[in-house]
């Protein structure tokens, strides 16, 4: 992936490591470090100055979305084999699976707001997951397959790009 200026588009640097394309990419809290999902099966961990990769969690299929989710020490991973995966920075060998789908995730995000993890899959469901309960995870359901979800920046504000729908919730209710 190629790091560029928004505000410009000016070239920054290039994260070299990835063996497939590049499904998404989000920077951490403070921009120094990067999360990667990628067609080659892994999520990496990058330091965004150097460039230089720092850890990577192997899956067995495609991973289309990671995100940091708390701090930068965890990251979030979803993919074709349906299931929202938490990682420890420090144990990548080691993950905890949060939430499973009926069709391969599309997209994670984490909420720093409320502390939830929201994945989308590619059929229509939408899953939050409180990471400090035990409880299953409550559900959304869009009215046309998703092609991805986002939230604000306060984390408020949850959109869904669904068909040829925007679909809006406040994320507080």
């Amino acid at each position: 992936p190629i790091l560029r200026d928004g505000a410009t588009g000016d070239w920054l640097g290039t994260f070299v490591g990835h063996k497939g394309a590049v499904w998404s990419a989000m920077l951490g809290s403070d921009t120094s470090r990067a999360v990667t999902a990628s067609a080659d099966y892994t999520a990496k961990v990058w330091d965004a100055i150097s460039g230089q990769e720092l850890v990577s969690f192997m899956h067995g299929n495609i991973v289309k979305s990671a995100d940091f989710a708390g701090s930068d020490e965890s990251v979030a991973t979803g993919g074709q084999d349906k299931a929202v995966r938490l990682f420890d920075v420090s144990r990548p060998d080691a993950p905890t699976t949060l939430a499973t789908h009926d069709a391969p995730v599309r997209s994670v995000k984490w909420s720093a707001h409320r502390r939830l993890l929201i994945s989308a899959d590619a059929g229509r469901q939408i899953k939050i997951t409180d990471l400090r309960s035990p409880a299953p995870a409550s559900a959304l359901e869009a009215p046309e397959p998703i092609a991805s979800i986002s939230l604000t920046g306060d984390g408020r504000v949850l959109s869904c790009a669904a068909g040829r729908r925007v679909l809006v919730w406040d994320a507080d209710a």
